[in-house]
């Protein structure tokens, strides 16, 4: 759509700050001042220390002494490249595993070129006083992105740290790696894979303690899910494959399922089924016997070795 006038409003006046400066600088300036505050601070693709102390930096100086282009810089290796902040306007995104690649670097020259061509101007006001800042007519075309409902105050949302505490997880190392997500009265479990996925269940040893932790919760109204952040192994094998299924069984949901996966989870039938697919699973790895079923008349015993940790499901047919 061409129009003669654009007009830019975030009331974050630091997004659009952000926004506007591929505007005001100079391509090749802002790419190269990008790629220096990358190079002294040594960021890279997973380097929690390293974006922690270039974080830590960026927030410490005062507001006069900010330059957009050092925030731009953090964003590009934070945790799928999010902006976000606290209360008092420091970035407080976590680190991930993405980076200033080729694709990132064309898509800013691509914005950068276009936004320097058309007429643009960027406010920083609530949308309903934004009748005072433009004309608005019937040939206006406006486009609101709203917020979501998950952010009224019906919905208490917290990113979990090693140093927070509230009613569902004590200050202390997260076990499970968990994040709860409370939405009205219902309590969201969300367990969080582990980023690396090297050995056959590692990307998968905090489940047992997130699912002790859900279940034990005397949480009335509670809900468990599995989130797969970027993983750097294979975390679609055979085995991998056998542990979401058992997840599904034992109640988690999935919430972002990658593709190699899609339509795979499914809950298993019985627990005839169960030990047909662990056997398998022991048939492509004869050494693999972490885990015994055993058929009684009346009930199933469950015996599973993971993370060291032995663990026993007793269930009464």
């Amino acid at each position: 759509m061409e129009s003669e006038t654009l007009y830019y409003n975030d009331i974050n006046f630091i997004v659009k700050d952000l926004i506007e400066s591929f505007r005001h600088y100079d391509t090749y300036d802002y790419i190269r001042y990008v790629k220096k505050f990358i190079e002294k601070y040594k960021l890279e693709k997973g380097n929690k220390e390293t974006y922690l102390a270039a974080r830590e930096y960026y927030n410490s100086l005062p507001e006069t002494k900010k330059d957009i282009r050092m925030l731009f810089a953090i964003i590009l290796y934070s945790y799928q490249q999010q902006i976000r902040f606290n209360s008092n306007y420091g970035f407080n995104n976590t680190a991930g595993v993405r980076w200033f690649n080729d694709c990132i670097l064309a898509k800013l020259v691509s914005f950068s070129r276009v936004i320097k061509k058309k007429n643009v101007s960027f406010l920083s006001v609530d949308y309903i006083y934004i009748r005072e800042q433009i004309k608005i007519d019937e040939n206006t075309f406006l486009y609101l992105d709203p917020p979501y409902k998950l952010t009224t105050h019906d919905c208490d949302v917290q990113f979990v740290e090693n140093d927070y505490e509230d009613e569902f997880i004590d200050a202390k190392y997260n076990q499970g790696r968990l994040g709860i997500l409370q939405y009205h009265n219902t309590a969201n479990y969300i367990s969080f894979s582990d980023e690396k996925c090297k050995g056959r269940n590692s990307g998968i040893q905090s489940v047992p303690t997130a699912f002790h932790r859900f279940y034990s919760n005397a949480h009335q109204e509670k809900k468990l899910y599995f989130y797969f952040l970027p993983c750097s192994g294979n975390n679609a094998t055979p085995y991998y494959l056998f542990m979401y299924r058992l997840m599904k069984t034992a109640g988690f949901h999935f919430i972002n399922v990658p593709s190699a996966l899609t339509g795979q989870i499914t809950g298993f039938s019985s627990i005839e089924d169960i030990i047909r697919a662990r056997k398998e699973n022991r048939d492509r790895n004869s050494g693999n016997n972490a885990t015994y079923i055993l058929l009684r008349r009346l009930n199933i015993d469950v015996f599973t070795c993971l993370n060291f940790h032995l663990l026993r499901c007793h269930q009464s047919l």
